[in-house]
């Protein structure tokens, strides 16, 4: 299991902007990450032997895809959102 929280922003509603955020991780799609992703975006991983950082939004697209794709038959678990203003982070379970 991995849990991660990953910055995102665009001008949709943060709740809508989490549904996109999740919809793009199980694509695993380049293009989908780069839509719901910030610039600046940054991944930041718990991982039971420690955490993982990554940035810039390459890196992050990167270590997303390699995560989902590392999974038989991944499903999600949204754990939290929290938004403020055009900006939302979204708690996940892979």
């Amino acid at each position: 299991m991995i849990e991660g929280a990953t910055t995102l922003t665009t001008s949709a509603a943060p709740r809508e902007l989490a549904e996109q955020f999740l919809e793009a991780l199980a694509s695993n799609s380049a293009a989908s990450f780069e839509n719901v992703l910030a610039a600046d975006a940054g991944l930041r991983l718990g991982r039971w032997d420690g955490f993982e950082a990554y940035r810039p939004r390459e890196r992050v697209i990167e270590r997303l895809r390699s995560e989902w794709a590392a999974w038989p038959d991944p499903r999600l678990e949204t754990l939290s959102v929290v938004a403020d203003g055009d900006r939302a982070a979204v708690e996940y379970r892979i």
